[in-house]
């Protein structure tokens, strides 16, 4: 499931139509009319912790799915055994366990990203 239908879903449990996600979450309306006209490559962190916070849901349930988790843990751990990876996700803010679902987070964006590239 990608991420917009991901949030298609969302906001039809909750009821709401895309001015009242950006009304009720903070994220201005145009940045999630973008989201469906231009996909989800370049959506910044603070606005997916506003959208998980608001849909009381983890970053990487928004950005990710079941299948592709398992290549991103693979990417994950290789990233763990490079050492200027470690010294930056240690200064990273925030507990580790946020600062791995981040990193996931952006990989699955990556993934999906380099995906859509794919298919043009």
């Amino acid at each position: 499931m990608t991420f917009t239908e991901k949030l298609d879903l969302l906001m039809k449990e909750k009821g709401i139509t895309r001015a009242g996600l950006a009304k009720g979450s903070g994220v201005p309306y145009t940045t999630i009319v973008n989201f469906y006209e231009k996909g989800s490559e370049n959506i910044k962190l603070s606005t997916l912790k506003k959208l998980s916070n608001y849909f009381n849901v983890s970053l990487d349930y928004l950005v990710n799915d079941k299948s592709a988790n398992d290549e991103s843990l693979s990417l994950l751990k290789e990233l763990e055994e490079d050492p200027d990876f470690m010294v930056a996700y240690k200064d990273y803010p925030g507990s580790p366990e946020e600062a791995k679902e981040d990193l996931i987070g952006f990989l699955k964006l990556i993934k999906e990203r380099d995906e859509r590239k794919r298919k043009k």
